[in-house]
């Protein structure tokens, strides 16, 4: 049995320089994709030039988006693709060379997706990190664990993957739309997750690595101080995404938003005993407004939509 044929699509926002990076680590691929297709904004010209510059095979294709968001970029990377299987990588990401090879060796007998660990480096030092084998978790109340960062282990199944890292059945994958946000949709991987379970399986393998240097973000979702309009988004996010599962699970996870929490939207509980904690105290209201605000969304109606390979 042949390996199933591969694209690897870049989204990318005005890094011309993580892009060169990412390029180069494509280029030093041991398997080769079919196809490497990068996601641009038309103004983009700094992309533009690197692209020219940088040799790899098979050359760039560059695609044009004019939406915002990563999920539009997203999507119309996956139209355009011509392959049985589509990897994602950030344009602030450079991948292992057995990247690719990792990725075909993961498609096993009912996987629909396989993604790995992306080790995080700041400033090219690597970032301390204590290692975990609790990974992409969705709990039965909407508890998120990620930690795709942190994996170790054997590889496994898990409910989600994270998009700097991961590939999927192009034929089975939806993008989301309808998320809130401007850059980086966050959550989206959730909704991808769920709505892919009915299908088959996401797998996990730790050993299959990028490195991570995040960028950035250009608008109000910025990572290290984002705005309270940005935090709404997310708690709002964190609750439409599950709709991809349908309401109920949407509503559980607006019931623990708003009571319980997490680090990045609390709620109640957590708002109490971190009282002492300026960043905890900001976070608070803008999290239960959106998560307010989801829940009203969907009490009347709204589900997550996806947009697939035509």
């Amino acid at each position: 049995m042949s390996p199933p044929s591969f694209s690897v699509i870049v989204p990318s926002f005005f890094r011309p320089d993580a892009l060169r990076r990412c390029l180069e680590g494509l280029a030093l691929q041991r398997d080769q994709p079919e196809e490497i297709l990068v996601v641009l904004r038309p103004e983009d010209r700094g992309a533009i030039e690197v692209i020219d510059k940088v040799e790899v095979t098979p050359p760039v294709r560059v695609l044009l988006v004019h939406e915002p968001g990563v999920l539009a970029a997203m999507a119309v990377g996956l139209q355009a693709s011509t392959t049985e299987w589509v990897a994602f990588t950030d344009d602030d990401a450079v991948p292992s060379p057995n990247w690719l090879a990792a990725l075909k060796a993961g498609v096993l007998p009912g996987t629909i997706g396989v993604g790995g660990r992306d080790c995080l480096v700041d400033g090219g030092v690597p970032r301390a990190t204590t290692l975990t084998e609790s990974v992409g978790f969705i709990g039965r109340w909407g508890q998120l664990t990620g930690n795709h960062h942190r994996g170790t282990g054997e590889p496994r199944e898990v409910a989600m993957l994270k998009g700097v890292n991961c590939a999927y059945q192009a034929n089975l994958l939806g993008i989301p739309h309808g998320l809130r946000g401007t850059g980086a949709q966050v959550h989206f991987e959730v909704a991808i997750g769920l709505d892919l379970a009915r299908f088959g399986s996401l797998r996990y393998d730790p050993t299959i690595t990028v490195t991570h240097e995040p960028g950035d973000r250009v608008g109000v979702d910025q990572r290290r101080s984002p705005s309270a309009h940005a935090i709404s988004d997310v708690a709002a996010n964190a609750v439409l995404a599950m709709t991809a599962s349908g309401p109920g699970l949407a509503i559980r996870r607006a019931l623990f938003s708003l009571f319980i929490g997490d680090a990045s939207c609390p709620g109640l509980l957590r708002a109490v005993v971190g009282i002492r904690n300026a960043d905890i105290r900001s976070r608070t209201l803008p999290a239960m407004r959106g998560t307010l605000q989801a829940a009203w969304a969907v009490a009347t109606g709204y589900r997550i939509e996806f947009i697939r390979r035509d």
